[in-house]
């Protein structure tokens, strides 16, 4: 095999790798898929805290309350350590250039005649005043045959690289949780049930991250994520994706007269949370005049005031439409930081920037009846009967059992997107209502939790599996 690899090598010959970092000037999941690690990588870590209390209140009957604090530190967090998109690192030959064009395009010898003809940011940003981001996709101008003076005017802080996403070992997140649990171990005193165990369990609990990406609202920290702002990585601590606040299980197993078994367990949780951020609505261009509150180059930042999983924490359905106002009336139309730099620069006016759209954009007030992220209820039962064949020893037995999942069928929904636009989306917290209706645009069927390429998930519609085990 090493013989024939190497002489296939020989005859296709030498090639470059696309991918290369030196090749590309760029490293990030957006542009080839992948990550630095930073020099100082180190495993990651977590010190749990753990004090509780065990006791018999009843014969065969344990009571447990347990108070738990686990604090993760280290786990892999990404930095645009180039700042793509930065306001700090305004090039303003780049800037000029890009004005220049848009002057050109639209008849004008001015931008008060411009924006006379109808130009908008969008045009003076797909001319170059722009983030690399949006021009580029994250990879260097120098890829697309431009220079850093013909590029895009916010390039980062080195116009001849991309984006560069450096993993640091610097995330954190802190779970805090009451877990109580009551198991019952005895034979229940009758005839026709032979033994039988079960356990009822709550946890009440609180799980805050520093992982953020408004590109996967269940963030997972074990999954390299991004960081809302690279100028502060660890600004935005919030609950994150897996946070439940109240967890309730129960469960048993019976024998019965004659050998037969059966077996259940039961689960409520309370709704996931959501992040609440500026939706771009799937263009990016001049965003970051829009959506970049912080000016670090990232669009599509949080809702200002709010903190990472906001809703169905301290925003709600009831309360969405007053935190939408909120921010109508307090933080959109505003300059960007990019907008300011602009400014301070002496590139436009403030009046100017606001002609052409360049501010943050106001949301549109939620749909009515809208719904927040559903809670999850399934109920699963197993029924089997062990069946002896003294022939083949008495050891051996066949076990067929019948199981069903979440047997009475409850609905379950997936979790709303937090995109807050001017136009309201199907499936995002301010754009669902209660509706199951198939013509309703914003109902909520559409979220409901189903199989998928998949024979089982929890919280699918009912799910009945068949089973055969051999034991011996």
């Amino acid at each position: 095999m090493q013989q024939v690899y190497q002489a296939t090598t020989k005859t296709v010959g030498a090639a470059s790798n696309g991918t290369y970092v030196a090749n590309t000037l760029t490293e990030s999941s957006s542009t080839t898929g992948g990550y630095i690690y930073a020099p100082n990588y180190r495993t990651a870590r977590s010190l749990q805290i753990n004090i509780g209390v065990q006791r018999e209140i009843w014969k065969g009957g344990i009571l447990s309350a347990d108070y738990l604090r686990n604090i993760g530190t280290h786990f892999m967090q990404s930095v645009d350590e180039n700042h793509v998109g930065d306001v700090r690192y305004l090039n303003m030959d780049a800037a000029n250039a890009a004005i220049a064009a848009t002057l050109s395009e639209f008849d004008a010898d001015s931008i008060d005649g411009a924006i006379a003809n109808g130009a908008t940011i969008a045009d003076f940003a797909g001319n170059g005043l722009d983030s690399g981001n949006a021009l580029f996709g994250g990879f260097p101008a120098s890829l697309y045959g431009l220079t850093p003076a013909t590029g895009a005017a916010f390039p980062g802080k080195n116009p001849l690289f991309g984006q560069m996403a450096i993993v640091y070992p610097m995330g954190r997140s802190v779970y805090n949780g009451l877990q109580m649990s009551l198991r019952q171990d005895t034979r229940i005193p009758v005839e026709w049930i032979k033994g039988s165990n079960f356990e009822v369990s709550y946890t009440y609990s609180r799980f805050l991250s520093s992982a953020g990406s408004n590109q996967a609202q269940s963030a997972d920290q074990n999954f390299t994520p991004g960081s809302w702002d690279n100028n502060n990585p660890l600004g935005y601590m919030g609950p994150g994706g897996l946070d439940r606040r109240q967890q309730f299980s129960y469960g048993g197993n019976f024998t019965w007269a004659g050998g037969i078994n059966t077996s259940f367990v039961g689960h409520y949780y309370t709704p996931l949370s959501t992040t609440l951020y500026l939706d771009s609505g799937g263009n990016t261009t001049g965003e970051i005049f829009q959506s970049d509150i912080t000016g670090d180059g990232t669009v599509e930042d949080i809702l200002p005031g709010l903190k990472p999983g906001a809703f169905m924490r301290a925003v709600n359905p009831r309360n969405l439409a007053r935190t939408i106002d909120t921010y109508n009336a307090t933080a959109a139309g505003r300059l960007t930081p990019a907008g300011n730099a602009l400014i301070a620069n002496g590139l436009f006016t403030s009046s100017q920037l606001l002609q052409l759209g360049a501010v943050t954009r106001t949301i549109a007030p939620p749909v009515q009846n809208n719904v927040g992220n559903g809670n999850l209820k399934t109920f699963d039962f197993t029924l089997g009967r062990p069946v002896r064949i003294p022939k083949l020893g008495e050891s051996f037995s066949l076990a067929p059992t019948i199981s069903f999942f979440n047997i009475f069928n409850m609905s379950n929904y997936g979790e709303l997107t937090g995109n807050l636009n001017a136009v309201p989306q199907s499936s995002s917290a301010n754009g669902t209502d209660n509706s199951i209706a198939d013509g309703d645009q914003y109902n909520r069927n559409s979220l409901r939790a189903g199989n998928g390429s998949g024979v089982y998930g929890q919280g699918t519609s009912r799910v009945i599996e068949y089973g055969l085990k051999i034991n011996f």
